[in-house]
């Protein structure tokens, strides 16, 4: 009895590791946690609300400066007699000129909004061809996943021809030492194990 007792604790703590799987779910999962094109979409939706607002701003007050210097070679003399009253200034060959100019959009007529709308559509658009791309990886992954299915099965089933053939080789192996059959089904048999060996 205890050693009975023995022998099942001994079987339970010697039990295999479970061995690990990948579904088709997982990889995907992986793919679109890992796969560099899966963050471009996350960047591309920050890109197009920056957009959107570049686009609203448009309805802001705008203020531009702009400021000239000039230096000219000849200035203009003034031909009247320096004398008395009234002396012509010289004009300096250096010009300066500076501009403040402040404007306010009224009424647009809708035109922020849809730039807005053109912003979300174009940012869409390249989710959409990135989620094509992912979508075409998907399916590489797919058939590259399911080609190795079909590659495990057919091993497995080249695996199960190989054995019938050598209990078949057995058995024809001595059916011909009793002198039942030819040696050349023995050959027969085994240049198909052959052949079963080289699709392995």
């Amino acid at each position: 009895m205890v050693t009975a007792l023995l022998f099942l604790i001994t079987l339970i703590g010697l039990q295999p590791e479970p061995v690990d799987t990948l579904t088709l779910d997982d990889i995907h999962r992986e793919i679109v946690k890992n796969y560099p094109l899966a963050q471009k979409i996350d960047l591309q939706n920050k890109i197009t609300e920056l957009n959107k607002k570049i686009a609203g701003s448009a309805g802001y007050p705008q203020l531009n400066l702009s400021a000239t210097a000039t230096y000219q070679s000849e200035v203009t003399d003034f031909p009247f007699p320096s004398g008395g009253q009234f002396t012509a200034p010289e004009v300096s060959k250096d010009q300066y000129k500076a501009t403040v100019e402040a404007s306010q959009t009224i009424y647009n007529g809708g035109a922020i909004g849809i730039k807005k709308e053109i912003e979300e559509i174009k940012g869409q658009g390249k989710n959409k061809a990135t989620e094509v791309q992912l979508r075409q990886i998907r399916d590489q992954v797919n058939q590259v996943f399911f080609g190795i299915l079909i590659a495990q099965e057919q091993l497995r089933v080249i695996s199960t021809l190989m054995e019938n053939l050598r209990a078949q080789i057995r058995e024809v192996s001595s059916k011909v030492e009793h002198g039942v059959l030819l040696p050349s089904q023995k050959y027969t048999l085994e240049a198909e194990l052959f052949n079963a060996r080289q699709d392995s």
